[in-house]
């Protein structure tokens, strides 16, 4: 049954990706999930690295891996070279909101990002045509590409500056491609209850 879910995430269009940790007799262990439309897969493992989810996936894995920017996932980008990326604008946002508390410049920040995703998400429930998502597309980065020319003072919001132009083409594969979520929500869910139990056990 394991190697079952494992072959159809391998053959999924997207699937969800992410991991949280904590301590079983003291040992520092994983929990990865993966989360297509259909199928959830679960794995334990005592590494964080990027060659989890590479075993999972497999080297030709051709959909697209919906993630946040922890390291690991830039490194699974250069093994899965048949993939694209969808990084979380949900973990951008939060981002952004907190910069907005510290200072104008990230108010200013959180303030377009935020508009931004809005018009995303109304363009994408619209099921465009694929002539309307290239247009939307190339938008897209070259509003990303005139939001990353402003000079941050603020060290934070320099620093997410600095993320938005590493992961450029990232954040709009969910315009080029249909049916891919512009979130990580659905693997944030799914290892929801594996935080609460962590919690209240007090393994962190």
């Amino acid at each position: 049954a394991h190697n079952g879910i494992v072959m159809r995430i391998r053959s999924s269009s997207s699937v969800h990706v992410d991991e949280t940790g904590f301590y079983l007799n003291g040992k520092r262990i994983w929990c990865w999930i993966f989360a297509t439309d259909s199928d959830v897969l679960f794995v334990i493992r005592d590494s964080r690295g990027s060659g989890v989810p590479k075993q999972i996936l497999g080297r030709d894995y051709r959909g697209t891996v919906v993630c946040d920017c922890f390291s690991a996932y830039d490194l699974l980008k250069k093994h899965l070279t048949k993939a694209r990326i969808q990084k979380c604008w949900a973990h951008l946002l939060r981002e952004s909101k907190r910069c907005s508390q510290e200072s104008g410049e990230g108010k200013t920040l959180h303030s377009e990002l935020k508009t931004f995703f809005n018009r995303m998400k109304v363009f994408l429930l619209t099921n465009p045509a694929e002539d309307s998502r290239v247009a939307e597309y190339a938008s897209a980065l070259q509003w990303l590409d005139k939001l990353l020319t402003q000079d941050a003072k603020e060290p934070r919001v320099a620093k997410l500056l600095k993320r938005l132009g590493k992961h450029r083409e990232d954040w709009f594969t969910c315009i080029a491609i249909p049916n891919v979520e512009p979130t990580n929500n659905s693997a944030e869910r799914g290892l929801r209850p594996q935080v609460i139990l962590r919690r209240l056990r007090g393994s962190l």
